[in-house]
């Protein structure tokens, strides 16, 4: 471009020449008229000399002309201004449509989310449930006449039943937990399905020796004999006390921590939902780890970089150090 400027401007300046020799040709074509010299033969001479040097000036002008659009066609583009998309599309060709596994996976993660907001549904629910048994439960007893309150055996019994429905009911949830576990993982490799299993069937097998001895430590607790007290009080408070003593003494033992109750409650409730917690973190981490490896499945299947399947970000990161150092070359050289 510059060098088209340039012979523009040597274009101009020679037709001013051209100009100024024409004019000085007419005036001195003019004073040989004006000086009488009609008597001449015109001199065809100058005329040829002068359609000479137009024709020669024109040839140079085209000469210069076709010069510079020739060095401006035979230019390379710059590379600063080539269009990343088509430079991509001539370089790598046309992107591959996704696998049909990348589709059934999204509608199997799809599927997951409905039954997961279906689960939620159902828990809150079962929550409403709850509470409204409990307002009608303490709406029950409040309304009781408190002259027909059960004796301390009816309470022992419930109490005992109760017991005994927890620890049954904790049982069928740790066999729940194990079936879960096992049922979550169906599409992993063998090696991993053996490691996880056997991780969560130590946990499992952890907690309910934690469980066990948490029990042998209550009954022994429940069953131990409460050392004799010498009371030193009036006549009647020892005549009630002996009566009190009388009346209790057929009793059992587990009597005695009635008042420990609402705790024992309390932990068990915690160690209930410390469980669901626990199985709800490993599902959600197991859920992320299969998503991830989808994804990098998937565009290692897309991508023309790494080989098709990988799931290791080893290969990305060696192809991202390829495809780096051929870029920074390839700048470089047109660079220079």
């Amino acid at each position: 471009r510059k060098r088209y400027l340039e012979a523009l401007k040597a274009n101009s300046e020679a037709r001013k020449r051209r100009d100024a020799l024409q004019a000085q040709i007419g005036a001195l074509s003019s004073q040989e008229k004006s000086d009488g010299n009609v008597s001449n033969p015109p001199d065809h001479r100058l005329d040829d000399y002068l359609s000479f040097l137009q024709q020669r000036r024109c040839y140079r002008k085209l000469q210069i002309i076709e010069e510079s659009v020739r060095k401006i066609t035979e230019v390379e583009p710059n590379p600063t201004q080539v269009n990343l998309k088509q430079f991509q599309k001539q370089e790598l060709g046309e992107v591959p449509l996704p696998p049909a596994s990348a589709l059934e996976g999204e509608s199997a993660e799809g599927h997951a989310d409905e039954s997961i907001f279906a689960l939620k549904k159902e828990v809150l629910r079962a929550k409403g449930c709850m509470e409204n048994s409990k307002e009608a439960y303490n709406t029950v007893r409040g309304s009781r006449d408190s002259s027909h309150q059960p004796d301390v055996k009816t309470k022992v019994y419930a109490l005992r039943c109760a017991r005994d429905e927890l620890i049954n009911w904790i049982e069928r949830e740790l066999a729940k937990i194990n079936e879960e576990e096992t049922e979550e993982h169906p599409g992993t490799t063998h090696d991993q399905e053996n490691g996880s299993l056997k991780i969560n069937t130590e946990k499992i097998q952890n907690l309910y020796d934690n469980y066990v001895s948490a029990r042998k430590q209550f009954v022994e607790t429940c069953t131990i004999k409460s050392p004799e007290m010498t009371v030193h009080q009036s006549k009647t408070d020892t005549v009630v006390a002996q009566s009190a003593v009388k009346s209790t003494s057929t009793l059992s033992d587990t009597a005695r921590y009635l008042p420990f109750l609402r705790e024992l409650l309390e932990t068990s409730s915690n160690e209930r939902s410390l469980l669901q917690q626990q199985s709800y973190l490993r599902r959600q981490l197991a859920s992320a780890l299969k998503t991830t490896d989808r994804t990098l499945s998937r565009l290692a299947d897309e991508s023309h970089l790494v080989p098709p399947g990988s799931t290791s970000t080893l290969a990305w990161e060696q192809a991202d150090k390829a495809a780096r150092g051929e870029t920074d070359g390839f700048v470089r050289e047109k660079i220079d």
